[in-house]
């Protein structure tokens, strides 16, 4: 008698699914680990914790979105004007919720930040010129952008005097002796001298000076390098026509810097006599600085035929700070450089003082993403050149991701330091370049990251379902019974049937 073999139980469109689902999860997760491998093992660890962070920052996104939200679209409207020998373009938005500050753009770049109002009248502009604008409501969770607004400036003739000033101080409507808790200040401004060369000086418990350019829209923005000391200063910035430097404007200003204070309450529980004493010193100086302020002016510099630098020579005592200026300049072309690549950067040392010409001193070189966070930093010694310029190679490694960035030159001798910045672009090489499709490496090990990511999910429900499925099976399984069976019409009714 011959026996049948068993025959084998058909799997389930399901299960097949679930099992071609694994082979291809199986699959990519090893081409991605041993393509990682190949081109750098360190971008793995750097593509997790990009991956991680974004996580992070999407969860807690959306559970701040429950209660605050983002701003709401803004309206933007344009208007072009001539008033006594000026021509304008009056801005002017509507008043969104959920928002802290606008930011204008002029031809997708910043035209200025950190406004508190729903107005703005730009007169940097030209005769017979289309502009573009839009204005970006910036919230504690996020921003919105309005729609772009086209707008021709008019054929009216232009006279321009030079101006500079200081509009924002840590995305704040700058005011003279403001205070501000934040160790490395962030000031912005704009002038109407297009890519102007901008020199900001600090005077106060320490001096510093900084040299940064503006953008073709008259912007510019600069933030401290390191941490200043706790006190008054002063700040003056001087915009030069990078085409004429007896061209120029300059404004200056005061802040405080001061530490955060504690709550009300704790400071009346510790009503002793030292505490006392320290609060009316230190409401005695801030009297003080504010009857000392110094309220924000703009000069403008007119040409003269005596240019600055030989009344420099005919002083007898020179201040130390007027003794250096640091210029920097980013070399490769058009200030774009490419991962895995190396940046040019020239450095020319001014100096008033031939006596400083010829001596050894540190600088210090740093390369900060535009969140101001340091990526490179180190510091070698040189020798102060007559007419010449310092030449670096600064390594730019494939981790550092695209955007823009800057290198800040300095140089420090006690309380005085002087920098010089210069912004630059970071790419990546394109591993295929077809008209409009452009891939790098770095988009497709994001891109199978993300795939794999979202594969794992999927194949954690498939097991979930099929663990489900599989405890609906046996539950089943224990409830059938023959008196069931019975009730359902599939034994007959006879005697003997189990109850």
């Amino acid at each position: 008698m011959n026996k049948k073999s068993p025959k084998k139980k058909s799997k389930s469109l399901f299960h097949k699914i679930a099992h071609i689902h694994l082979k291809a999860a199986s699959f990519l997760l090893i081409f991605y680990l041993m393509l990682g491998m190949l081109v750098d093992p360190r971008f793995l660890a750097y593509d997790f914790r990009q991956k991680y962070s974004a996580l992070a920052s999407s969860t807690s996104v959306t559970i701040s979105l429950r209660v605050i939200g983002l701003p709401e679209k803004p309206t933007l409207n344009a208007e072009a004007g001539w008033e006594s020998g000026v021509s304008f373009i009056d801005l002017s938005w509507n008043q969104t919720e959920d928002t802290t500050s606008f930011d204008l753009y002029r031809d997708s770049l910043p035209l200025v930040t950190g406004l508190t109002q729903t107005t703005y009248r730009d007169e940097n502009i030209e005769k017979n010129t289309f502009y573009d604008y839009t204005v970006l409501a910036r919230g504690p969770v996020g921003e919105t952008f309005s729609d772009e607004v086209h707008i021709f400036s008019g054929d009216h003739e232009v006279y321009e005097v030079p101006n500079c000033q200081i509009t924002a101080l840590d995305s704040l409507p700058f005011e003279s002796a403001m205070q501000t808790t934040n160790l490395t200040p962030v000031f912005s401004g704009t002038t109407n001298l297009e890519n102007a060369l901008i020199r900001i000086e600090l005077t106060g418990p320490s001096t510093l000076i900084a040299t940064t350019s503006a953008n073709s829209n008259g912007y510019w923005s600069w933030s401290a390098l390191e941490n200043l000391s706790l006190g008054s200063y002063t700040i003056s910035v001087t915009a030069t026509d990078p085409e004429n430097s007896l061209i120029s404007a300059q404004t200056s200003g005061s802040f405080q810097l001061i530490v955060a204070t504690s709550s009300t309450d704790d400071d009346e529980e510790d009503g002793d006599e030292d505490d006392n004493h320290h609060e009316d010193n230190h409401t005695g100086s801030k009297k003080t600085s504010s009857n000392e302020a110094i309220v924000p002016q703009t000069t403008t510099t007119v040409p003269s035929e005596n240019p600055s630098p030989a009344k420099l020579n005919e002083t007898p005592t020179i201040p130390i700070k007027n003794l250096f200026a640091i210029f920097v300049s980013v070399t490769n072309p058009d200030k774009l450089v490419y991962a895995d690549d190396d940046l040019l950067v020239s450095t020319k040392i001014a100096t008033a003082d031939p006596n400083f010409e010829n001596k050894p001193i540190d600088l210090h070189y740093t390369v900060l993403n535009d969140k101001n966070d340091s990526l490179i930093n180190f510091s070698e010694k040189v020798v102060i050149p007559k007419n010449k310029t310092i030449g670096k190679n600064i390594h730019i490694s494939n981790l550092i991701p695209t955007g823009k960035y800057r290198v800040v030159v300095s140089a420090s001798d006690q309380n005085l330091t002087v920098a010089g910045e210069d912004f630059f672009q970071v790419k990546e090489y394109y591993l295929l370049n077809i008209g409009n499709l452009q891939i790098t490496l770095s988009q497709i090990m994001q891109s199978l990251s993300w795939i794999i990511l979202v594969l794992i999910c999927l194949l954690l429900f498939f097991f979930f379902l099929l663990g489900l499925e599989k405890f609906f099976i046996s539950h089943a399984q224990r409830q059938i019974t023959e008196n069931l069976l019975s009730i359902k019409g599939y034994f007959g009714k006879g005697k003997g049937v189990q109850r």
